[in-house]
């Protein structure tokens, strides 16, 4: 009906299912390689842009007959990424690698924080793209510390790595609150994903024989 309300209120969601989705990917990826006495390293520089008209494997259409409303940056959309690695002999038989990670923000969608047409879907924010809200850059340095020795045919190398080494607060995209209507709205929550983790120490030793 025009009011919006269900017809049959004791009926719950129908959804049909449909292989209708589309994505777009365009990028330009540079890498840089060297080696040399010292050790070896690299740099790689990607710039990117995905748009897609669904977030998900199975996602909700505002209009079956208009697929275009949908259309937007899609979740893991990042404009800007740099990785730097490399790793160096230093005496004594030290070996020292290090990753270096940065990249802009991605995108995460707003929504009103109701579900006003009783389809299971909080409502898109209107007036506001799809996916079009950024969170925060990424930002991450691990290093790795590691030497070997050799006894009776048996190779130890203790190791000792540090990952986020400066204890960027990076924020899982998956994690941030799109309702308008939360205290919380734009921020992220806890993430299981090791990418968005506080700085961590490993101690480990690795032996072969």
């Amino acid at each position: 009906p025009v009011s919006g309300a269900r017809r049959f209120t004791t009926h719950g969601s129908v959804p049909v299912y449909a292989s209708i989705g589309s994505s777009t990917y365009d990028g330009l990826q540079l890498h840089l390689r060297g080696r040399g006495k010292w050790g070896s390293a690299g740099l790689a520089y990607t710039l990117s842009r995905s748009e897609n008209d669904h977030n998900y494997k199975f996602d909700y259409v505002l209009d079956e007959g208009d697929l275009g409303a949908r259309e937007g940056a899609s979740l893991n959309d990042t404009r800007h990424r740099l990785v730097g690695y490399g790793v160096v002999s230093l005496p004594w038989d030290v070996m020292l690698g290090g990753t270096l990670t940065y990249s802009t923000a991605q995108s995460y969608d707003a929504n009103t924080g109701e579900d006003t047409n009783g389809d299971g879907y909080l409502d898109h924010l209107p007036g506001s793209e799809r996916n079009g809200r950024r969170g925060d850059a990424y930002s991450r340095v691990d290093l790795r510390l590691s030497k070997s020795f050799e006894a009776r045919k048996v190779r130890i190398e203790p190791v000792l790595e540090v990952f986020n080494l400066f204890n960027n607060e990076n924020v899982d995209p998956d994690t941030i609150d799109g309702n308008v209507l939360s205290p919380l709205f734009g921020r992220g929550g806890t993430s299981l994903n090791p990418l968005y983790q506080p700085r961590q120490v490993e101690l480990g030793v690795r032996v072969a024989f």
